[in-house]
């Protein structure tokens, strides 16, 4: 086959070209070779010599100051002492001793804690002088004088003392502080005037008896006496704590570690006993008022459960339980009705708090709530958790309603019924987030309380 009119042309170009090049006298090139590829690096092995060392925050333990002389001030070197002192600061920072404030708790004198109570006081019956709740919440405020600083950090748990009376409020701290805020004495005798001294401080009276959190402060009621009673379970990090509604002597906990625990606190030897429940932490406990050996649990594993105590087993992995219900983000608080065993309440970190209205009558894993309320509870870590809770078994007069903090410093009320908004309280007073917050049982007062250990007392300003 003959070339084709193009390739004739292409041959000519090149004869051409060459001839051209001849005539410059511009030498051949020889063919250039491809360079071979780069050989690929071979990592030689690392020879280990000795153990591997990792510092103590990779290995999530506290810095050791043991074998620093703190109190040796020997040394005239400036830069020395400036280091001294820092590490003094840090060394606070990291076991919790350095909080807002220079304000250090007194040891514990439970007798001279008990003097400053009353010992007696008459048990009024709660009478409504109010229409409606929200006719109640039109009323109420904070007097500037009713708001103080009571604890050294962050309020974790809180109580009224039951005397109607005078308003005297419990609270516990991030790090095992009580702070006794008598509102009437601090009225009168401080002029509103703060003081970094807690200890000095007329209506405040702070002591020390734990070194890790309170998760619950609880006000007994004996014979007309209050006494304030503390048992100590060392081995255990407790979260949580309720009485049963049958007997106030029984007490149930959770744990971290996902356990539960019961004990009753009139046997003279520990009788406590636990059950695993779930993987994870369990951050709350509520017993049922109708059906006593029911009882609801909230955890680190997003969901809430019901168990029943007689099936509960001490030698299993993991109980059985009679319904959950999953979220999907962990879950604060799971609260039965002080008077409603059918009502559950639950708080969860996916901004949302459930009103479960028939729970007991329910077994279906999918049963779904009859109002979810879209809830800001993104209270980061400065800010104790949300917990919607319960107006007390005393309310029973009117609806059932349950109140909570707002990230907007106001403190909403919302319908037992339906879980519609009642009422949304605020005061120019608050100065921050009321994280925690309770009511007297037979008073229209209500207390809060923040994540600087300040309180607040809510009641009628006419």
């Amino acid at each position: 086959m003959g070339l084709s009119e193009y390739e004739k042309k292409r041959q000519e170009n090149l004869k051409r070209n060459q001839e051209v090049l001849a005539a410059l006298k511009i030498p051949v090139l020889e063919s250039i070779k491809p360079e071979a590829p780069a050989k690929k690096r071979v990592k030689s092995e690392v020879q280990v010599v000795g153990p591997l060392r990792y510092s103590r925050r990779q290995r999530n333990q506290k810095a050791d100051f043991s074998h620093i002389d703190f109190n040796n001030k020997s040394s005239n070197d400036k830069e020395s002492l400036d280091l001294l002192e820092s590490l003094k600061n840090i060394k606070k920072e990291l076991t919790g001793e350095k909080n807002e404030g220079k304000i250090e708790a007194s040891e514990v004198d439970f007798k001279e804690i008990s003097s400053k109570l009353p010992k007696e006081y008459s048990i009024i019956p709660r009478t409504t002088h109010y229409s409606s709740i929200s006719a109640w919440t039109e009323k109420i405020g904070i007097n500037p004088y009713n708001y103080a600083k009571v604890t050294p950090s962050r309020v974790m748990s809180m109580a009224f003392h039951p005397n109607p009376e005078s308003p005297i409020i419990f609270c516990g701290d991030r790090y095992g502080n009580v702070g006794i805020f008598n509102v009437n004495e601090y009225f009168n005798e401080n002029d509103g005037k703060e003081t970094k001294d807690l200890n000095r401080q007329s209506g405040v009276t702070l002591f020390k008896p734990h070194k890790d959190t309170i998760s619950l402060v609880r006000m007994m009621e004996l014979y007309k006496n209050t006494t304030l009673r503390v048992k100590k379970w060392r081995k255990f990090s407790i979260t949580w704590m309720d009485f049963s509604f049958e007997s106030h002597d029984l007490v149930g906990f959770a744990t971290k570690d996902g356990r539960v625990g019961f004990t009753d606190l009139r046997a003279k030897t520990d009788n406590t006993s636990f059950y695993q429940l779930h993987e994870r932490k369990v951050g709350c406990i509520s017993f049922n008022p109708t059906d006593t050996n029911i009882f609801a649990t909230s955890s680190l594993d997003a969901s809430v459960a019901l168990w029943d105590f007689r099936n509960l087993k001490t030698d299993v992995e993991l109980n059985e339980k009679i319904l959950s219900i999953q979220s999907r983000r962990s879950v604060t608080s799971a609260f039965f009705c002080p008077f409603n065993g059918n009502l559950l309440l639950t708080t969860s970190y996916d901004d949302s708090i459930k009103l479960y209205t028939s729970i007991l009558n329910n077994r279906d894993f999918n049963i779904e709530p009859k109002a979810i309320i879209e809830h800001n509870n993104q209270t980061g870590r400065w800010i104790t958790p949300f917990r919607a809770t319960w107006a007390p078994s005393s309310y029973e007069d009117k609806e059932p309603w349950f109140y909570v903090g707002n990230m907007n410093k106001n403190l909403d009320i919302f319908s037992g019924e339906d879980g519609s908004l009642i009422s949304s309280v605020n005061s120019d007073v608050m100065s921050a987030q009321p994280a925690v917050n309770i009511l007297h049982p037979t008073n229209s007062w209500m207390a809060s309380g923040t994540g600087s250990g300040k309180v607040a007392l809510w009641k009628d300003l006419d």
